[in-house]
């Protein structure tokens, strides 16, 4: 499989996964079946390449910031950021 984008990176099949997702460990047998008709909607990220960067973002904000007000306005900075340039355009504008 060859990754068109950042997010098809750590995209796994389900008959290739070997354990299971840790946001469905947790879930009744009832509440599984439940997703094949509504799909289930995080408000976290869910893979580990959108994690590493959420974690990133926060370290880095940690050691720029003295207050959690300014560290959470350099989080929302960021992601507000990173939406509003497509991830193709960021590539054009990092090799320029």
């Amino acid at each position: 499989m060859e990754a068109r984008c950042l997010a098809e990176l750590n995209v796994v099949p389900v008959e290739a996964a070997v354990t299971e997702p840790v946001y469905t460990r947790s879930m009744k047998g009832t509440q599984l079946l439940s997703l094949k008709e509504v799909p289930l909607k995080l408000s976290l990220p869910a893979t580990s390449v959108a994690v590493e960067r959420a974690v990133k973002d926060v370290t880095q904000a940690a050691a720029a910031c003295s207050s959690s007000r300014e560290r959470d306005g350099l989080i929302f900075q960021l992601a507000e950021s990173r939406e509003k340039v497509p991830y193709k355009s960021r590539n054009k504008v990092m090799s320029s």
